[in-house]
């Protein structure tokens, strides 16, 4: 016979997500029940290669969607760009 019983267990979420350029958050509430999602860039990790400026350094940093697209915005080469939703 198996014996069973419920138990509580902390676990560690992500509540929030900083722009580290602007410090605005990327949370967006989708649902009247106060669900959320991240947009932006969340969590990128810009590892720099052998015999960079800052060889062996490991960056991780998120951006919002309004610091994305000015950044975006001065680009020489323009980034590729499908609308996914819509074709």
């Amino acid at each position: 016979m198996r014996k069973t019983e419920i138990v509580t267990e902390e676990v560690e979420v992500t509540s929030d997500l900083i722009c580290n350029n602007c410090e605005k958050s990327l949370k967006q509430i989708i649902g009247t029940d106060g669900t959320y999602n991240f947009c932006g860039l969340e969590e990128v990790q810009m590892n720099c290669g052998y015999g960079s400026k800052n060889d062996g350094t490991l960056f991780t940093f998120s951006l919002c969607e309004e610091c994305v697209l000015d950044m975006m915005s001065k680009f020489k080469i323009p980034a590729d760009e499908v609308d996914y939703l819509f074709g």
